[in-house]
């Protein structure tokens, strides 16, 4: 997704693609396979997914305050 796209995505679609990606994520698959490694991997993996959706969320809120006229005049 680039710049763009993620500028004007709603928070609702942001969502839902952060669902599908977190989803698989936390399932637990065979619990007899889990251990420290696998568990530190998830976790890197999730906390990977969640910068990526607070970056987007970001990105909404620059833009929305580049197209307010009170933010404008404030900068």
């Amino acid at each position: 997704m680039n710049f763009q796209n993620i500028v004007t995505s709603s928070l609702a679609e942001l969502l839902i693609t952060f669902q599908g990606a977190i989803a698989p994520l936390l399932e637990l698959g065979k619990v007899e396979d889990w251990d420290g490694t696998k568990l530190k991997k998830r976790e890197e993996e999730i906390r990977e997914l969640v910068i990526i959706l607070a970056g987007k969320c970001i990105a909404i809120l620059l833009e929305k305050l580049s197209k307010c006229y009170e933010a404008q005049q404030k900068a």
